[in-house]
């Protein structure tokens, strides 16, 4: 007389099934939080730019544009590039309220980076003045 043996335990295609549906789960789960990772630095992002944006252009209110008109400079994590271009002088006007000094408005665009990877892009406007060298009292006469 055979006794039959009742084998307990998974068959190979329901091991491999239950395999798949767990790898799928897995697979959801993981690109949702890698959605929430992008997410949450966005807006972290969003969060502290206006304050970084105001410290940047803090610095750029004291900086020389008669002699510098762009460069880099850090401000947190971020590197924060510029260029400003004169868009009008006193230079130009037929007369001077103030000829003693220069004042120029600049157009000055900023690019904010974290570690080589563009965050954003500003344009901004600044009036700068300084001393003009060729002005003397003689000249007014």
């Amino acid at each position: 007389m055979h006794t039959k043996r009742r084998n307990s335990g998974f068959t190979l295609i329901e091991s491999l099934v239950a395999l798949v549906i767990l790898s799928t789960a897995f697979a959801f789960v993981w690109e949702w939080f890698g959605t929430a990772v992008i997410t949450s630095e966005k807006i972290e992002s969003a969060v502290e730019l206006p304050l970084i944006y105001e410290q940047a252009h803090d610095q750029l209110e004291l900086m020389d544009f008669e002699i510098n008109r762009e460069g880099s400079f850090k401000v947190g994590r971020y590197t924060v590039n510029w260029e400003a271009k004169e868009l009008r002088s006193n230079l130009s006007e037929a007369h001077r309220k103030s000829p003693a000094w220069i004042v120029a408005l600049f157009d000055v665009a900023m690019e904010f980076k974290i570690e080589d990877r563009l965050i954003t892009s500003v344009d901004t406007k600044l009036v700068k003045q300084w001393r003009d060298d060729g002005y003397s009292i003689g000249t007014l006469q």
